[in-house]
């Protein structure tokens, strides 16, 4: 089931990519997706792989941080 969620967004257009990706941050991450879709450049470290969802944005109004896997 999950290998064919992956497989609906056709990858090769903008939409489908970002829509891959989504779908990617939320499995990896546990991020609601509404969290996700108001994320900014700011929210993002590359050099730690972690995402701050501040608690402005955050559904539980608690400020979080997402750790994201390096094994893609």
């Amino acid at each position: 089931m999950l290998i064919k969620l992956l497989s609906l967004p056709k990858r090769d257009t903008f939409v489908g990519l970002r829509d891959y990706a989504l779908i990617l941050l939320t499995l990896d991450t546990g991020i609601r997706p509404k969290e996700a879709l108001s994320l900014i450049i700011p929210d993002f470290n590359a050099h730690s792989q972690e995402i701050y969802i501040t608690s402005e944005k955050a559904k539980t109004r608690v400020q979080n941080i997402a750790y994201l896997n390096t094994y893609y």
